[in-house]
């Protein structure tokens, strides 16, 4: 089913009762009996409630005062599934089918009506409520107006439903005595994810300001603060004031204060720009420019007349280096009380500043409130003056981004000043998963620079990597000189709490690290799941670093840092406390709000993160690139060339000054012809910088990137570049002895060894040597001396018009250039003696644990076809089992993983209760995914991808076409629907219309009709003669998405083993070609044209299945 992710909570701020004495309040329980008194409270938050959680129609009797409720649970609240509960309330049986509404009662006593005045009431709750006091009902939040039952859902859509929400209450429906309040809570949806209820219930004498409301210190002039700006010299002013009038800023050097009056005659004065706020508040921006460095400054704001208090500001000595605070999600409010949220946050912020008081900034990851007020009309306003109430924040620059929470209100916008904000990229509007209720104002993508470093500050709620990605290149190509590149943003895309699994993580997962890598992001800083989880080294999807480590030098990939709540307002539990994802190095839940100490210097990245309560240290990670490495970590963002520089390399002491006169960007040639012998000096040189160093000798040139040379050797460019009856090698007889009679050119590098970095070498050929046999395409392969081996290089290279072709390398030794494949291919046959075998063969090879695996039928597996985008998502094996009883290698296999879930893929006809049940028998939690038939399956599973861009339409009755395209549609997260070919199923129809996905029909019209296709408007037809023909089709359409140095082989005729296998071909990024038992001429030339690549050939099943003959005819 559709999956919404959910940020809503309507919080119980308060029944404000103003009474003069009457009421007496439990600790724990709402059912106390109260004194009279001033401010007191009726229902703690926290307190205990009676409940039903068991799906019954409980008609309307429930909510009256003499019903009898003694055998109803009870709990302490708040109440729920999935949220930070104290009370897990039941479902049901079912998670695609939940109960909808749950029932809850407490009592209270009021011992003088006629001392309430007045009566307001505030809820924590998801999705929806009918409130009633003594059998009347008090009021409705999210609910349709008529009579409601235990089958109503609530009224809006997730992403619509209000937030934080007052209202008020006739206090005449109160009685002296015991009173009775009644609430039923309603879901949205039969599959909705999640549940809470809280309340508070308080008196307050009349006319007194609630206590969650901050007191400003100034009506006309607050929540002040300022923003690091497009550089440290910068920093970008906000403020809310009640003047009409310019607002202006005022700054000072400290040291021109002469008593506790404002400097004024010694000031800059910077004026800025007014637009409207909230509550009859104008929010007022300005940016103050020309700071210099280690100076303490005074400042102040307002319109020339009426200003702030004054204010002191120091900036810091960023010279060797700098730090900052970093914070994840204060979202004052979501704990339903904003006092206490508030709390929280002023004491996080006050021991971060106390313990680190030469903070640069202070960066907030998003969620800086609940925020959602303005939906209704009303104001969160009591939020922001919550999150901006510690002192602090008017002395330390607060580099905020937006969370999905800042997306249902203007607010953020007008409290914000955003240097370098980009008016093209990180645009929040509809995402597919939630939709944008600010109008526009959670602000874009922005950076700025402090040191050596930039900020990338990105509006995940726009999901799409690509605009993510273009204003990062714009951002690199505007600072190319920064050595670390730091991204932010709110949803965090590893992490190891509720927010998991949802589809919009997953989907954010699939696309963004890609992006991150190709640009050579060291870090991304994100929060969003309210726990803390930090990455392995990430490259590829893959961790890249090893477990244990916490200091770690010039390391591949990008380190993932997920913040928990700074303020406690909100946990989330972890969803596998006691077993690691694949990319989880650390994790935990401490449920104590915690902030993280990030330090920069020119060598190292290190962030140490605390825990509030007693301030200890609860991890700590460094990354090291010492300054003879240069670049970043997760690649290189490179920049467009500057000017040439053309040397001689006749003395050392010319090519280092040509090279440190260079502009950055330059390209320095230098003539090697007359002297090969480079020195180490001259690497040094060039060293961490974005200079090209070229070498060029007549036959050979090699080109270095300073970025990418991470030592200082001397080096001797001598080559020796013939045919291989010509060559100079010592390793010549080796490599004829390896390449036979093939006519091969063999470059043989002197200097052999290690290069000072890689280096991209290009080669020139004799022309006529290309020209014998028409050599069209080449290949290089590298001579391993130590193991006497060919390793492959590069494939499919092209000479260009100067006989030229290029490669990159790290190490010299000998390199061989071919037109033909010199090297078979790794065969890795995963077979065994049956189906079953087979399929716990496949998840040996290819995974090592595993916390979930997806079971389907080995004897109807149409629902193996829509599972494996599924499995893809969970990092899962596909296994096979009987119907009526676990096969014995699956169980085994489960055991292995160390597999904590199974899902189970369709109805116990396919796979009975007694398979099921001896999956718990091992202490394995199940879930069953089904349909009424394969149809209704193939639709549920595809549900749980979440809202897709693109889908997969086969057959579902021939199997082989979607088996064609099942690895690329785990790899990019599709789901594959099956239909009977000749009618669309109606859910189906709604689901294809709903999602508004691309869709793509596998086969011909023989298996799935046009007349199926009927009011699909962007529908695409992959499809072939045969089986055969349509998977070179689907291979032909997605072939830049494949990764072809591996393939897999399966049967076109025997699809269990097959169905298995391409789970892990999705992993893999791998194509999977089918084969029949007489190899076609199609197959065959597919091969020739593309083996040049492949390094590993998987084969799915045994001989019996794919005869070792076939195999060799096709890759002979």
């Amino acid at each position: 089913m559709k999956r919404f992710t959910k940020k809503v909570a309507v919080f119980l701020l308060s029944f404000l009762v103003v009474l003069s004495g009457m009421v007496t309040p439990s600790p724990v329980s709402a059912e106390a009996a109260t004194e009279q008194s001033e401010n007191q409270t009726f229902i703690e938050k926290g307190a205990s409630w009676k409940y039903l959680d068991d799906g019954s129609d409980q008609g309307t009797a429930w909510k009256e005062e003499n019903f009898d409720d003694s055998i109803w649970k009870s709990g302490a609240a708040p109440l729920g599934f999935k949220y930070d509960v104290k009370t897990t309330v039941s479902y049901g049986p079912d998670k695609d089918n939940k109960y909808i509404t749950t029932y809850f009662r407490s009592n209270f006593e009021v011992k003088d009506t006629a001392l309430v005045k007045t009566l307001k009431a505030s809820v924590f709750l998801d999705d929806a409520a009918v409130f009633y006091i003594n059998g009347k009902e008090i009021h409705r939040e999210n609910m349709p107006e008529g009579n409601v039952d235990y089958k109503t859902l609530s009224k809006d859509s997730l992403g619509t439903v209000k937030n934080d929400v007052e209202f008020d209450v006739d206090p005449t429906v109160l009685k002296q005595g015991t009173n009775t309040i009644a609430v039923e809570v309603h879901q949205r949806s039969a599959d909705s994810s999640d549940l809470v209820f809280d309340m508070n219930l308080i008196s307050n004498k009349k006319d007194e300001p609630s206590p969650s409301q901050p007191e400003p210190t100034n009506d006309a002039i607050k929540d002040i603060t300022f923003a690091p700006g497009k550089d440290a010299s910068q920093v970008n002013f906000t403020w809310y004031s009640k003047s009409d009038s310019e607002p202006q800023v005022q700054i000072a050097p400290k040291s021109d204060v002469k008593g506790s009056d404002f400097p004024a005659e010694k000031s800059q004065t910077f004026k800025g720009e007014k637009s409207s706020g909230n509550n009859g508040y104008y929010s007022d921006k300005a940016t103050v420019t020309g700071l210099k460095q280690a100076t303490e400054y005074v400042y102040r704001v307002g319109d020339g007349t009426n200003w702030s208090s004054m204010n002191t500001y120091t900036t810091q000595d960023i010279s060797k280096g700098f730090n900052f605070l970093f914070a994840g999600d204060p979202q004052i409010g979501a704990g339903g009380d904003i006092d206490k949220d508030t709390t929280g946050w002023v004491d996080t912020v006050n021991k971060a500043a106390e313990k680190f008081s030469d903070s640069s900034f202070l960066l907030s990851i998003g969620d800086q409130v609940n925020n959602g007020k303005e939906i209704t009309g009303q104001s969160n306003e009591l939020e922001y003056d919550g999150f901006f109430k510690p002192e602090q924040l008017k002395n330390i620059p607060v580099a905020a981004i937006a969370g999905n929470h800042e997306g249902y209100g203007t607010g953020h916008s007008t409290h914000f000043n955003y240097p370098n904000m980009s008016d093209k990229y990180g645009i929040f509007t509809d995402n597919g998963h939630e939709q944008d209720h600010s109008n526009g104002t959670t602000g874009n993508d922005y950076y700025f620079v402090y040191g050596n470093t930039l900020f990338m500050m990105l509006n995940s709620n726009d999901i799409n990597a690509e605009d993510h990605k273009a204003f990062m290149e714009e951002a690199i190509d505007a600072n190319p000189n920064v050595k670390w590149k730091v991204v932010s943003m709110h949803h965090s895309i590893y992490s190891s709490a509720n927010h998991e699994t949802d589809a919009d993580i997953a989907e954010r997962r699939n696309t963004h690290p890609e992006v991150f890598e190709k640009l050579g992001i060291d870090v991304v800083l994100d929060g969003h799941d309210h726990c803390y989880t930090r990455t392995y080294q990430m490259l590829g999807g893959k961790a890249v670093s090893a477990a244990g480590d916490t200091k770690i030098t010039n390391p591949k990939g990008v380190l993932y840092v997920t913040a928990n709540s700074a303020s406690g307002s909100k946990y989330y539990e972890l969803q596998e406390p006691d077993q690691n994802n694949y990319y989880e190095a650390k994790k935990e839940q401490l449920k104590v709000p915690t902030f993280s100490d990030v330090s920069i210097t020119d060598d190292s990245f290190t962030i140490n993160t605390y825990r509030t309560d007693t301030m200890e240290a609860t991890d700590s990670y460094t990354i090291s690139k010492p300054s003879s490495s240069g670049g970043s970590s997760g690649g290189s963002g490179g920049s467009s060339s500057g000017s040439s520089v053309n040397v001689k390399n006749s003395n050392a002491d010319s090519v280092v000054n040509s090279i440190k006169k260079a502009k950055n960007n330059a390209s320095i040639n230098i003539d090697v012809n007359d002297n090969k012998k480079i020195s180490k000096d001259i690497f040094e040189a060039a060293k961490g910088t974005d200079k090209k160093l070229v070498f060029k000798a007549d036959n050979i040139e090699w080109t270095f990137n300073g970025n990418d040379i991470s030592t200082s050797k001397d080096v001797d460019m001598t080559a020796d570049i013939a045919a291989i009856k010509d060559s100079a090698s010592p390793n010549k007889q080796s490599i004829e002895n390896k390449v036979q009679d093939t006519d091969v050119y063999v470059a043989s590098f002197f200097n052999n060894g290690e290069l000072p970095g890689k280096s991209t070498v290009k080669i020139k050929l004799d022309g006529n040597w290309l020209k014998d046999k028409d050599k069209n395409t080449l290949n290089v392969y590298y001579y391993n001396e130590s193991s006497k081996a060919l390793n492959s290089i590069e494939s499919g290279l092209k000479a260009d018009s100067d006989n030229c072709i290029e490669f990159d390398i790290s190490h010299t030794s000998d390199y061989i250039i071919s037109d033909k494949k010199l090297i078979s291919q790794e065969q890795v046959r995963l077979g065994g003696s049956d189906r079953y075998e087979t399929s716990a063969k496949i998840s040996q090879n290819k995974w090592t644990n595993a916390d979930a695996a997806v079971l389907v039928s080995g004897e109807a597996f149409a629902d193996a076809l829509s599972s494996v985008p599924f499995a893809k998502q969970l990092n899962a094996p596909v296994l096979l089992t009987s119907s009526n009883s676990l096969n014995k290698n699956t169980a085994s296999e489960l055991s292995r993983l160390k597999v904590k879930k199974v899902y189970i893929i369709g109805g116990t006809g396919v796979i009975s209760d007694l398979v099921e049940n001896s999956i718990k028998d091992m202490n394995i939690s199940t879930e069953r995914i089904a349909g009424a038939d394969r149809y209704s399956t193939s639709l549920a599973v595809a549900k749980k991808l979440g809202t897709p861009a693109q889908i997969f339409l086969c057959s579902g009755a021939n199997f082989p076409d979607g088996l064609s395209v099942s690895s690329y549609a785990a790899l990019s997260s599709s789901p594959v629907i099956l239909t009977n070919g000749n009618e669309m199923e109606s859910n189906t129809a709604k689901f294809i219309g709903d999602s508004n996905a691309r869709v793509y029909v596998i086969g011909g019209n023989g298996v799935v009709k046009d007349s199926l296709l009927q009011g699909i408007s962007n529908a695409e037809r992959i499809s072939g003669t045969d089986r055969y023909s349509t998977n070179l089709a689907v291979l032909a359409k997605f072939s830049d998405k494949f990764d072809l140095s591996n393939v897999y082989l399966a049967s076109g005729k025997d699809f269990a083993d097959a169905l298995c296998g391409s789970a892990a071909a999705g992993q893999e990024k791998a194509p999977i070609i089918l084969l029949d038992s007489i190899l076609s001429d199609n197959v065959k030339n597919y091969i020739k044209d593309k083996k040049l690549n492949v390094n590993e050939v998987n084969i799915l099943g045994g001989e019996g299945v794919i005869s070792q003959s076939i195999v060799d005819q096709l890759l002979q």
